[in-house]
Formats: C-alpha cells, structure tokens, sequence
C-alpha cells in the first residue's frame, strides 16, 4: 500500500514538472508588436486552456500602467484605465478588485514561468480596455497587436491660434483633439515650467495656475488668490509627452484658462480668443464678494442660517451670470421671485427622485431627465403653475457652489446659450434642494429659470 501512494505521488510530482513543457508543447509561434512595431518579449507567450499567457508586467507596463508586486513575489496589482486595482495571484483563476467582491473569471490559471508572472490576454483586455489589444491568428502564428494610448495621428493642415495669431500647426488626435501645452499657454501669457523628473508641467499666470501630471487623466487647478483647487478631467485617455511637449485635449485648455475656445473644421483652426472676463480670476467685483464660491456649510461658518444661506447661494448663481453677461456686453438679468419658486420645487422634487435611486445620475445627468418632474412635467408648464405667464427656459445642474454650477453651464453649448441670451427685459429665479445618494452627497441639485414677461 505504501508503494501505491509512494508511486502515485512520484507521478504527480512528475506530471507538475511537465505541466510547464506541456504549454509550449503546441506548434504555436506568438509575436507581439506595440502601435505596429515589433516587440521582444522577455518570455515567450504560452498557450494552455484555450488562453494565451503573456508575462503581465511586460505587457502592462508597454500600455504604461504600473505594477506592484506583492513581497512574496507571488502576486501583483495592476491598474486598469479607470485607475482600479486589480489584484493577479499566482494559482487563481481570477484578477480580483480589490477592496471588492468583484473578480473577472479567467479559463485557466495565472502562472509564474521563468521568473514572469503569466496572465491570460483576455485579462489584459478588461485591464487595459478592448480598444487596445487586438488578436490576429494566421495559421499556427498569432500575433498580438496592442496600441497604446500614446497612439498619435498628425493632423496635417491645422493650426491653433490664440486672438487670431497661429501659435502652432501642431495638432494631434489621441481619441479627440490635442494640441502641444508649451506654445499655446506663453501665448496666452502662462508661465510653463517643465519638471523632467517628476514628468509634470506647472503653468501659472499669477490668478490662476495648473499642475499637469503626465500619465495622469486629471489636471489640478488652483486659484492662486482665494486658493480653491479643483480638477479638471483631461480627456479619455492619460497626458502624454510627445516630440518635446506635454499634449492635452484642445477643450482643457478653456476649462484651465477661461480663455473661450472655438474650433472651426471647415477652416481647420482651434482658436482661442480672451474676453474681458477670465472664466476662473476672481475679478476685484468677485474679491470683495467671495459668496460665488462657497458651499452652504461654509456660509453657515460664517454665521448664516441654514435658510440665509441658502437665499444667498441662489441669488450668487445670478450674480456669476450676469458677470458672464457684462464681460460680453449683454443686458443683465433681473431676479425673479414666481421663477426662483418654481425653480426651487423642481430642485426639491428632482432631490427627492435621485435619493429614491429610481434613476442613476451618472447614466442621466446631464440630460432631458433631469428636466422631467416626477408627474410628468416640464419647464413651461411648472413655470406656469407658479403664475409665470411669459416663456421660460431651464438649466439644471449637481454642484456644491454657485460658480461651480454656472462653470458645468458655460462648457455646454446649449445650457451656454441660455445662460448668454440676447434678449432684452430678462428675468432670472434659481431654486436648489440637496441630493445625498449616488456619490452626491451633500451636492445641491440647483435649477436655473430664465424668462422674458410677456
């Protein structure tokens, strides 16, 4: 009896040591190549359980997402392009998110091979996003392709202009427009500092100033005089350093500088032009009336009360408008006490919607939802039950202060149109209610009506 176990653990000993042979045993050649360009691999790609196995780090870090090795070697983390943890421990049949119960089922196990910790290609698809690895099999020879989302296309024949002036003819598409940092913030009077150590841009120009991380998705920027920060999202895809220059998404530059950004195709120019009023200087009107920019809680430190506050933060959403509206020589709006009521019941009723979680905010907002009370109404009909006899457009937005949620207004071509009407004889009431569910706690569902009296 002895024997028999004696010879049956020999022969499981025996088949592990073949196991990793056995992988490589196919007449299966694998290649790899980075945007087109052929790519050693430090261990060859293995193929077992219908997977292919390639070593994790390598690969990973070719699309520039880092790794952390646990201390036994045994495992490591990977970021995917939402910056989510994701753990890969030799054995699993799974990559688990951490702090999670959530985990991606693989068809076979993760494998250390020659000092490499093996994962299959279908893990680093739902790491590194579907667009980004493509699998081509030509007989017993597959290759796999991957692009990285450096992947830059020269866009030939279009320029950038600041005031009307070329600034360069440098124009890139990574997934949407980008155009090279450096020249297009000296031209609008930035002062750019390049740190090559730590692969970060810094630019300032004494209001406002920016931190510009490459690698990063986020950009942070800094109000220098009243030291609010804030985070700009750059683009779907990470800040790149490319031929000498930090490139970043066309449409970042308005929400970093304020300067209005118009981009023309049928003359292929991305102009930005200044106005009297820069989006985020807090302008001597603005220093002496800092109220635009604090949250109820802040307007309470200052002792208000709850209901002080909150007539003061609706009253300065109109206050940020109408400096909109004079930097551009329009007419001002009037307060409106029948429009501010009926905005602020549809703020309370929208409230109540989103903290029921009878919708998902992220999947919605912005959209027409938001602009559907729970009965059914809309904009003109809830106006006119709070005796407005004129018409009535609306914007909605989740912010916490009032600047924050004319800024969400003023980068939508739509919302924008409302806010920068033309017409004379204007009249203006916002209403807000607070919404604590769906990450949006303590955030302020804040409703604009805009009017013009019959």
């Amino acid at each position: 009896m002895k024997r028999f176990y004696m010879a049956s653990l020999l022969a499981v000993i025996f088949l592990a040591l073949l196991a990793p042979v056995s992988l490589n045993a196919q007449n299966r050649t694998f290649s790899l190549q980075l945007d087109g360009k052929e790519i050693q691999l430090p261990v060859s790609p293995v193929f077992v359980d219908g997977e292919i196995l390639v070593p994790a780090c390598f690969v990973m870090e070719l699309l520039s997402r880092p790794v952390i090795f646990s201390e036994d070697g045994s495992a490591v983390t990977l970021l995917d392009e939402f910056e989510q943890e994701w753990l890969a421990r030799v054995g699993l049949r799974r990559i688990l998110l951490s702090n999670t119960e959530q985990s991606t089922s693989l068809g076979t196990e993760i494998q250390y091979i020659d000092g490499y910790i093996m994962i299959p290609i279908r893990a680093v698809l739902r790491l590194g996003g579907s667009g980004y690895v493509t699998i081509q099999d030509e007989g017993a020879h597959t290759t796999l392709a991957l692009r990285s989302n450096r992947l830059v296309e020269r866009n030939h024949g279009w320029i950038a202009t600041v005031d009307r002036q070329q600034i360069t003819d440098r124009v890139y598409t990574i997934l949407e427009f980008h155009l090279p940092a450096t020249p297009i913030f000296e031209a609008m009077g930035f002062e750019v500092v390049w740190d090559d150590f730590s692969q970060q841009m810094f630019v300032d120009n004494g209001s406002i100033s920016a931190l510009i991380p490459v690698g990063s998705r986020t950009i942070y920027v800094t109000d220098s005089r009243s030291l609010e920060t804030w985070e700009v999202s750059s683009s779907r895809v990470r800040i790149q350093f490319y031929e000498g220059d930090v490139l970043i998404p066309a449409i970042a530059f308005e929400s970093i500088t304020g300067w209005e950004y118009a981009g023309n195709s049928r003359e292929r120019t991305f102009d930005y032009f200044s106005t009297d009023h820069i989006l985020f200087e807090v302008t001597q009107e603005t220093a002496t009336n800092p109220y635009s920019n604090m949250r109820i809680g802040q307007l309470m430190e200052l002792g208000y009360s709850l209901e002080e506050a909150i007539d003061i933060f609706e009253y300065q959403v109109l206050v940020v408008i109408n400096e909109h509206r004079a930097s551009r020589s329009l007419p001002l709006m009037q307060w409106s006490d029948t429009l501010a009521g009926a905005s602020r019941a549809h703020s309370e009723d929208i409230a109540r919607v989103i903290g029921s979680g009878i919708f998902d905010v992220p999947a919605t907002h912005p959209g027409s939802t938001l602009h559907t009370g729970s009965d059914g109404s809309g904009p003109s009909e809830r106006a006119r039950r709070h005796g407005w006899t004129g018409i009535a457009g609306e914007n909605m937005a989740i912010a916490l202060t009032p600047r924050g949620a004319v800024f969400i207004w003023m980068r939508s071509t739509g919302h924008r149109s409302l806010v920068l009407n033309t017409s004379n004889d204007l009249y203006a009431g916002v209403g807000i209610s607070t919404v604590t569910n769906h990450g949006f706690t303590n955030s302020r569902v804040i409703t604009l009506k805009v009017g013009q009296d019959r």
